[in-house]
């Protein structure tokens, strides 16, 4: 980790009673990274997280909780264009693979990193790195309200 990443990281742990602190605290399953094989427009970025969101909500949200957190920004090696960085957590272990595949599968064609969440990298708060104010972000879910998040 860098000493930009490492004192936004100090920061953000210190400010408790942030968003940002609030996931930072929660369970996830995976930190992701989706490059687009098409320079996209920050609106397409974040309606495909969007549109990825909802495919899995429609085909296991009654099954299981399942909660996503994304950030869209510009590449910075690439003149144009913007990427996603998401956090997922699905709440029942035997939907964790079949919901990884279908993430795959929805992004096919596409460079994606999906990896083991690891509490104890800054996953939360690189993708907070800009704040939460004039980015693209969201957090979806089909049980925030009992997670305690309303940011509305």
């Amino acid at each position: 980790m860098d000493n930009k990443s490492l004192l936004n990281t100090i920061r953000c742990l210190r400010r408790t009673d942030t968003l940002e602190y609030k996931l930072f605290k929660m369970p996830w399953k995976w930190w992701c990274t989706v490059s687009y094989s098409s320079e996209l427009h920050r609106d397409t970025c974040r309606d495909t997280m969007t549109m990825m969101y909802n495919h899995i909500e429609e085909k296991y949200g009654d099954k299981t909780e399942i909660r996503m957190f994304y950030t869209t920004e510009p590449f910075s090696t690439r003149d144009e264009g913007h990427h996603n960085h998401f956090v997922l957590d699905v709440g029942k272990e035997k939907y964790h693979y079949p919901i990884k595949k279908d993430l795959e599968k929805f992004l096919v064609g596409n460079r994606i990193h999906i990896e083991k969440y690891d509490e104890y990298k800054p996953c939360i708060f690189y993708c907070t790195k800009e704040g939460l104010y004039h980015t693209d972000w969201d957090i979806l879910g089909n049980n925030l309200k009992q997670d305690g998040i309303d940011y509305d």
